[in-house]
C-alpha cells in the first residue's frame, strides 16, 4: 500500500498520467500563475499592475489582470514538468 502523499515532494506521477491530464503542474509565467483550473478556463491567475499589451485581459474583483490565452495552450503548459535551470 502506498501512503497518501503529505508534501509536494511526496507526490509522484508517471508520464502517462501527466500527458493524459490526470496530473498537472502549476506554472509561474510573466502573465501570472497558471493552475489546472485556470488552464481549463483559458485565463491566467492574474498579475498586479498593468495588463500585458499582447493579450486580451480582464480584471478580477481584487484588481488583478487575468490574461486570456487559448485553453489548449495553457493545458499543454500545465502538463509540462518544471525544469530547474
Amino acid at each position: 500500500m502506498v501512503p497518501f502523499p503529505t508534501t509536494e515532494e511526496d507526490i509522484r506521477a508517471c508520464a502517462d498520467d501527466i500527458r493524459g491530464g490526470n496530473a498537472a503542474f502549476t506554472q509561474d509565467t510573466e502573465l501570472g500563475m497558471v493552475r489546472w483550473e485556470d488552464a481549463q478556463r483559458g485565463v491566467t491567475n492574474g498579475i498586479r499592475g498593468e495588463a500585458h499589451p499582447d493579450f486580451t485581459s480582464s480584471v478580477n474583483k481584487d484588481s488583478w489582470f487575468l490574461a486570456h490565452v487559448p485553453a489548449p495552450d495553457l493545458l499543454e503548459l500545465v502538463r509540462t514538468p518544471n525544469c530547474p535551470s
